[in-house]
């Protein structure tokens, strides 16, 4: 898996987990979804950032989002 398809996924899968977590906390729930979600972005970040220590520069995260969005539509 590229570096950049990683950090987009890792922040579309910890972006998901708020909802979540609002709606478990709301029903009185363990937020379990919610927190594997959380942590699986976090993971998927970390090593995005890991792997590819350029990324980290904000300018060049917005171009690896533009560039995965280019690359999965057609």
């Amino acid at each position: 898996m590229r570096a950049e398809l990683a950090l987009v996924l890792g922040v579309v899968f910890a972006a998901l987990s708020l909802p979540v977590l609002l709606n478990a906390l709301v029903e009185r729930r363990a937020p379990q979804v919610s927190t594997a979600l959380f942590f699986a972005g976090a993971g998927l970040m970390g090593w995005a950032l890991w792997s590819k220590p350029a990324l980290r520069d904000l300018h060049l995260a917005s171009e690896a989002v533009i560039d995965v969005i280019a690359r999965v539509l057609p």
